[in-house]
């Protein structure tokens, strides 16, 4: 159409594409960019000849923008603007005097020859502005096909760096007798191009996530095992985008562009822990030889992450994540990261771990449970054995404990710090662990590395190092901790308990009942809390007691102040005498109360009596009945407690850091449990762990408590009169 309006043009003009349009790349959104050559200022028919091509195109309604230039001022303009001289190197004779166009062109090579090195200098810096606003196709979820770095602008780049001589014919765009990669990627990439454009009918480079599936559609990617079309889509592009990014790297810089040495699987350690150890990787995973070290890698390598915190493909974050850890190690930005990273010892667990984080993101279930296996696999493939091994995987399995933790549970929870505190097992993994999340955050992105999120995770870091440091957590109590949590594993598995579920109710529960719960009666528990119970709803399972004629009642519900009074009063009333008691609360807010209990005035407690203690307890929980009432009637038809038991309560606030200690001693009788229990819950304090124990005619209790606000008692007059209260529910009847 352009040649048709052109026709027979004077010997002093002619019209060139330049740009894409000169490249031949034109995609559907591109401008048509035309620049008329004119030999003389004088000429009065140039500005017709210009009006005459220009106008039909505009009315056809093609985006046609233009420039009128001489010779001289393509000169003048190729050594003012980098923009100007590179669409000049492009210009292809459309029309007109092919003489003139090579001209334009000449005034373009030569000002590059001429000074070469401020030429590369300046497409330097012009790549620098580009990566600072574009970020780079290779690495973002939603990259700039032309102007991210490793997009079509970098293909330009070696375009004019090889047409001037001043790259290696090792990296030319076209390779003799087949594509190169870089042709393969420049032809992948405009493909692209042109079917966002055209799914999106928009003129946009940008590859938004919700074009993904159009554009995948649009080339006919077809489904592929582990791959979705769209998630293939993006790993072929940020493979492309990843190579290209890095031959133009190391051409600006006029050095080969590929790694002089190979990694050894053997050597990886040695190199990680290298200063340089974060860009070595980067050129290993660019030039694809990282998949030959690791072959774990190919299955995250390009996959796209599609949440809204990460900004990364799954192997971009984890190489952004082991940068980050290297830098935490090397230049500490504050002084919670400097004390973890002084503390940790050898630094390729956590290097490494940083590394393999989410290698078990492909796709498929639980990415860190399939992350576990694959990065045990990995590491066994590299030879890493020992106790770095074990630090890895440890890292690999535990590493969104802190993060979750700190902004989904309660931080004043003791039992949910002492729970943490055995899963880490000792300060240095706590160290790893806490470098590996600040590293795993920043390089997620803004939502995830916020001073918020962030100042939280060192509250909850340095509440488990306290733990640590008072002697609550030591080596040996972990290590019972996790005997304890493998035999309930083990049991609950025999029970057909499936690995999540048990999963879930292992972590749930406060350490307190790992250590003291028997792994034959965890198959009884978890279905006590695990669906969670409705409000008001009680669960409940009995067993045989440990002596003849006794009873183990384990029950679950929502915890609530006042609850152990309603289950310790409806035992009362359906004549069941506890022996002992160990009431625990999950981290979730439930409980799970377990009791040794005798029939109070009949050695067999028959169906019907735990029917009714069922009934009672919904009836107390619901507020229909009137316990006090019920009970202190019964209690008044019974002889009173021996009176040369004194009773004793001592209330302690340094015995732990969350809750107040309160521990009462006294003559056992009918309802003493209600009696305690109901006086705590009067002054507005929930029993978050009780331990009850029968000596002969002698009871003594223990209670760990806090009031309705999640505090302790603190306040010396309300620990006075609480101890008065109880002194006195305790001495009634």
């Amino acid at each position: 159409m352009i040649r048709g309006l052109c026709g027979e043009l004077p010997s002093d003009v002619a019209v060139a594409a330049v740009g894409g349009f000169g490249r031949r790349e034109l995609a559907p959104g591109s401008d048509v960019d035309l620049m008329f050559v004119h030999l003389t200022e004088g000429r009065t028919h140039k500005g017709h000849l210009v009006d005459a091509i220009l106008y039909p195109l505009w009315d056809s309604g093609l985006p046609v923008s233009h420039s009128v230039r001489t010779p001289a001022d393509c000169r003048a303009e190729a050594a003012a603007r980098l923009e100007s001289l590179t669409a000049l190197l492009d210009a292809r004779p459309l029309a007109g005097s092919i003489e003139l166009v090579g001209q334009a062109k000449e005034a373009a090579t030569t000002t590059v020859r001429e000074d070469a090195e401020a030429f590369v200098g300046a497409l330097r810096r012009s790549r620098q502005e580009r990566g600072a606003r574009f970020g780079s196709v290779g690495r973002m979820l939603e990259p700039d096909l032309k102007e991210g770095l490793g997009g079509l602008r970098d293909i330009q780049i070696l375009r004019w760096l090889a047409m001037l001589g001043v790259l290696e014919e090792s990296i030319e765009v076209e390779a003799e007798g087949s594509p190169s990669p870089l042709a393969g990627a420049q032809n992948h990439l405009l493909l692209v191009r042109a079917a966002l454009q055209r799914t999106s009918t928009s003129r946009s480079n940008r590859l938004l996530a919700e074009y993904h599936q159009p554009v995948a559609e649009a080339l006919e990617i077809e489904d592929r095992p582990g791959w979705e079309p769209r998630d293939w889509l993006m790993r072929e592009v940020f493979e492309h985008g990843r190579w290209v990014e890095h031959v133009a790297d190391g051409a600006l810089r006029m050095a080969q562009p590929a790694l002089a040495r190979w990694m050894a699987p053997h050597g990886l350690i040695e190199t990680i822990t290298q200063r340089d150890g974060p860009a070595i990787l980067r050129a290993e995973d660019a030039t694809g030889r990282l998949n030959r070290l690791l072959p774990q890698w190919e299955a995250v390598r390009g996959r796209a992450q599609r949440d809204p915190y990460h900004r990364y493909p799954v192997d971009v974050h984890l190489l952004e994540t082991f940068g980050e850890a290297a830098l935490l190690l090397r230049e500490p930005d504050e002084p919670f990261v400097a004390e973890a990273a002084t503390s940790i010892g050898d630094p390729a667990p956590l290097l490494l771990g940083a590394l393999l984080h989410d290698i078990g993101k492909v796709g498929k279930g639980s990415h860190v449970r399939t992350g576990v296996d694959v990065a045990s696999q990995a590491l066994e493939d590299l030879r890493v054995g020992g106790i770095v091994r074990d630090d890895v995987l440890f890292l690999v399995e535990e590493h969104l404990l802190l993060s979750d933790t700190a902004t989904r549970r309660n931080l004043e929870d003791e039992d949910m710090i002492l729970n943490l505190a055995a899963r880490i097992r000792d300060q240095r993994r706590l160290a790893l662990l806490y470098l590996l999340t600040v590293a795993d955050a920043n390089a997620t992105g803004p939502s995830a590395s916020s001073p918020w999120r962030l100042g939280l995770v060192r509250e909850l870091v340095a509440k488990v190092s306290h733990a640590y440091e008072r002697g609550l957590m030591d080596s040996d109590r972990a290590g019972r901790l996790a005997q304890a949590e493998s035999a309930l594993r083990g049991t609950l598995a025999s029970a057909g308990v499936s690995p999540d579920e048990a999963g879930a109710f292992i972590a749930a529960m406060p350490p307190g009942y790992l250590l003291w719960a028997r792994a034959a009666e965890a198959a009884d528990h978890l279905p006590l809390v695990i669906p969670r119970p409705g409000l008001g709803e009680v669960r409940t399972t009995v067993r045989p007691g440990d002596a003849p004629g006794t009873y183990r009642l384990s029950l679950g519900a929502i915890d609530r102040v006042g609850l152990l009074a309603a289950v310790a009063g409806s035992m009362t009333l359906s004549g069941l005498s506890i022996l002992a008691a160990q009431a625990f609360t999950t981290e979730d807010g439930l409980a799970l109360d377990v009791f040794e209990l005798r029939g109070a005035f009949e050695e067999e407690v028959t169906a019907d009596r735990w029917q009714r203690f069922g009934s009672l307890i919904n009836e107390a929980l619901q507020g229909t009945l009137d316990l006090r009432e019920r009970v202190h009637s019964l209690q008044a038809h019974y002889r009173a407690a021996r009176g040369d038991i004194p009773v004793t309560v001592h209330i302690d606030e340094d015995a732990s850091d969350f809750y107040t200690v309160v521990d009462v001693s006294a003559p056992d009788r009918l309802g003493l449990l209600y009696d305690l229990a109901s006086t705590l819950s009067e002054h507005d304090l929930d029993v978050h762990v009780a331990k009850v124990a029968t000596y002969g005619p002698r009871v003594v209790d223990v209670f760990y408590v806090r009031d309705s606000a999640g505090q302790k008692v603190n306040d010396p007059a309300r620990a006075a009169e609480l101890e008065r209260a109880l002194v006195a529910a305790a001495s009634e009847h």
